[in-house]
């Protein structure tokens, strides 16, 4: 954009999804709700944060996709020594609170061109749900809530095309997980009738030209 070129998505839209931190602190601005979050540098922060989180973590690099490097951690023992293993890494500690497996429901939306292009609900046995991961994708209709909270996340970050994932908790509380800026929809693509492709071929193509 700065040399006159419309990219899809924009480097800084990039930037932000790949980077868990940004991301969550965008949103957070935003007022786009999502599980309660600690960022921390060491490991007495990160064995605190544990604690305050009620006990049961998720641990996320920074960076990656497709569930790759996640752990849940629901155990003090356990935390401390994955928490140890990291500070050996010199990494940055990502932590959000579990929302339980059970009764919950996990969304994957694409987002194109500031609409919703489809939607679908990965099921699976795993407190992950990642179709990479063996998740099974399952055609859904998605609620306004949801629709809404989707659209909203991948503006916030000024993503044109997103992957929101949504965990709908028990009691109908809905949070963005995360966005990916890169998505994949081979999964969605396999339960939904429209040719996602030629969506997001179509909507680049207004965006470039608008």
């Amino acid at each position: 954009a700065d040399h006159g070129v419309r990219l899809v998505n924009s480097p800084r839209a990039i930037e932000r999804t790949v980077d868990k931190s940004w991301a969550s602190a965008v949103l957070a601005r935003a007022g786009v709700p999502t599980p309660p979050t600690v960022i921390c540098e060491r490991y007495d922060g990160a064995m605190g944060a544990f604690e305050r989180l009620g006990g049961d973590v998720v641990v996320k690099p920074l960076f990656g996709a497709m569930g790759n490097g996640i752990v849940r951690v629901e155990d003090r023992d356990v935390a401390h020594r994955v928490f140890r293993a990291l500070e050996l890494e010199r990494t940055v500690y990502y932590l959000q609170r579990t929302i339980a497996p059970a009764g919950r429901r996990d969304l994957r939306v694409l987002v194109v061109g500031g609409e919703v292009a489809g939607a679908m609900e990965r099921v699976t046995d795993s407190w992950r749900a990642n179709v990479a991961r063996g998740g099974r994708p399952r055609a859904v209709a998605l609620g306004p809530a949801e629709a809404e909270l989707a659209l909203a996340a991948a503006a916030a970050l000024e993503a044109d095309v997103a992957g929101v994932d949504l965990l709908v908790a028990p009691d109908g509380e809905v949070v963005v997980l995360e966005v990916n800026g890169i998505p994949g929809w081979q999964g969605l693509q396999s339960i939904c009738e429209q040719d996602l492709t030629a969506k997001v071929v179509s909507a680049c193509e207004a965006l470039v030209t608008a």
